[in-house]
């Protein structure tokens, strides 16, 4: 059985070793009948030049509209709402009456503390008269000088009697002018929140509208904390101009200006927030809107640019394959800058006419020969 089992295993082994045998002598003869033009078969690729020009780079951002200013509007007296002066989304001026609420127990207040102030004010007289009586008597001797001092005090006492009775009059008409809300600003009124007839109490949580000044607008935006040296440099050589971009892709007629750089960066993010300030007349931007953003950060003269597409990450870092004047494949390491559009600056290792490969570097090794096409 061992002797059976010996000559099995002597012919499997005999049996592959005939198998790669043959396959190897297929591959031999394919080798060697191959044709030298077909392993040196040029490699398709699509080639553009380096071009040089002055660029501007610009930063570019998702904004958010957010309003000048923003009013809840609320009361500060209570009582049932007689009327509203605007309708919702109505274009609100300053000094624009807005609501009335009951004047009455107000106004009865007000009459009360007047009438309280004119009583004491003839209290006061007579107090002032008894004064210049007793001053008189007491030049006479006919009275001591305690019951002048006594008298004397009395007025002093009905004197400040009458000062506390003008703060409360001008207390009650305080309050009385609580009872018709004015607009503080300019600005657009949003969704009307109580309606006539409901009672309203004062500093309610619950405002009674909210506006918001549109003309002027603001513009936020975040920036990587990268970009912040070339925009503060950029801010101290004077005004800063800013695009906003509808998301149509629509550019907003009126330019904005950034007024504003937040003196934190995010440690999350990494960014830093900005503002731009746009007049708005025509109420193109609205609250709560997003739009592209676009900046321009430094201007670049002669810049070399390149299809960003054409630049690859390896090992070594960043490179391009170059085609030379014998159509081969030049692998060449560069050092790229900033994005502008879809075109990358080279900082390094490129010249201007070059040619770079930006479709089919994948199947390239350095030498490769190349069948280049624009």
């Amino acid at each position: 059985m061992k002797s059976l089992l010996l000559t099995n295993k002597q012919r499997l082994w005999f049996a592959i070793g005939f198998i790669i045998a043959i396959l190897l002598a297929f591959t031999a003869k394919k080798y060697l009948t191959e044709k030298p033009q077909d392993r040196n078969q040029a490699i398709p690729v699509t080639v553009v030049s380096v071009h040089q020009q002055d660029v501007s780079v610009n930063l570019q951002a998702v904004g958010n509209v957010t309003p000048y200013a923003t009013v809840s509007v609320k009361s500060q007296a209570d009582g049932p709402l007689l009327s509203v002066g605007f309708k919702p989304g109505d274009t609100i001026k300053k000094g624009d009456l807005l609501f009335t609420i009951d004047p009455r127990p107000y106004q009865v207040a007000l009459q009360q503390a007047e009438a309280n102030l004119a009583r004491d004010n003839a209290l006061l007289a007579n107090a002032e008269m008894e004064v210049a009586r007793s001053k008189r008597l007491l030049a006479k001797k006919f009275t001591t000088e305690e019951n002048y001092h006594q008298v004397n005090s009395n007025k002093l006492a009905q004197a400040a009697t009458v000062q506390a009775d003008v703060a409360v009059v001008e207390h009650a008409k305080l309050q009385l002018s609580y009872s018709t809300i004015y607009s503080l600003i300019n600005g657009v009124a949003g969704n009307l929140l109580v309606d006539v007839g409901n009672l309203v109490k004062a500093n309610d949580t619950q405002p009674l509208v909210v506006i918001n000044q549109i003309s002027p607008i603001y513009v936020s935006f975040a920036t990587a904390e990268k970009n912040l040296p070339a925009i503060r440099k950029r801010l101290m050589l004077g005004k800063v101009m800013v695009k906003a971009i509808n998301v149509d892709g629509n550019p907003i007629a009126e330019q904005g200006k950034l007024f504003f750089i937040d003196n934190t960066i995010d440690t999350v993010t990494g960014t830093v927030l900005l503002k731009a300030h746009f007049g708005n007349e025509q109420h193109d931007l609205w609250p709560g809107q997003y739009v592209n953003v676009d900046l321009s950060l430094y201007d670049v003269p002669d810049a070399l640019l390149i299809p960003t597409r054409a630049i690859q990450q390896g090992q070594k870092g960043h490179y391009v394959f170059v085609i030379t004047a014998d159509n081969k494949a030049q692998y060449r390491t560069i050092e790229p800058g900033v994005a502008v559009g879809d075109d990358t600056i080279v900082v390094n290792g490129l010249a201007a006419d070059e040619k770079v490969v930006v479709d089919g570097q994948f199947r390239l090794v350095d030498g490769s020969i190349v069948n280049p096409k624009s």
